[in-house]
């Protein structure tokens, strides 16, 4: 099969399916459709056996695109909104990233770090993934627990000492404790809904 431009596609589908599947825009490069529920399989069985498309594999049929989120909820007059807010306790007080995380190699006497963000504390101090890790202020990490206690026990402000070992030798790293965010999803009504997206609303609250 030769090159495919997003312009071929939109051409053949739009010759073959006429206002039965609508072009709704192109994000990230990607033309992106509408169709029915009757609709689709007879469209996904004719991108996959069309000698000029032949999409036989799942990375290019996607039933959601979910970097626009709003959109499928769109369908029945609700609204996605997705913000941050400081992550807190019980309490309702900030607390300390402990997004800070150890395994260890079955051939390893050592624990290795694990960071899932370069935006917290840790990563921006100088700490990475796979470094190993020594101590903290100067205590020795043998187990996961006694890690993971001394961790959780940090509050925002706090400094500490991380001794880890690098490619380039041993380093003791100083990291000040900081507060992060957390999403928050809030799923409102649209403004204004049509007679038709009210209707779906009703069907999709009762289930039916």
């Amino acid at each position: 099969m030769g090159k495919l431009t997003n312009e071929d596609l939109v051409k053949k589908i739009s010759e073959k399916y006429s206002d039965q599947v609508t072009l709704l825009g192109e994000p990230f490069g990607l033309p992106t459709f509408e169709t029915s529920r009757e609709q689709i399989i007879d469209l996904l069985t004719w991108l996959k056996n069309d000698p000029s498309l032949q999409f036989i594999y799942l990375t290019d049929i996607t039933a959601i695109h979910y970097p626009e989120l709003p959109k499928p909820l769109g369908l029945i007059g609700l609204h996605l909104q997705v913000s941050y807010q400081p992550a807190l306790n019980v309490k309702s007080q900030p607390i300390g990233d402990n997004r800070i995380y150890i395994w260890r190699p079955h051939d390893d006497t050592l624990y290795h770090l694990i960071l899932t963000t370069p935006t917290g504390c840790w990563a921006k101090a100088g700490l990475h993934t796979r470094n190993t890790i020594l101590s903290i202020d100067d205590q020795p990490v043998k187990t996961r627990p006694s890690f993971y206690n001394m961790i959780n026990n940090l509050k925002i402000g706090d400094k500490v000492i991380i001794e880890v070992k690098q490619q380039d030798g041993t380093h003791k790293i100083p990291v000040t404790v900081s507060g992060y965010e957390v999403p928050v999803t809030q799923i409102t009504e649209i403004d204004h809904p049509s007679p038709r997206l009210l209707k779906l609303y009703q069907q999709w609250d009762t289930g039916n």
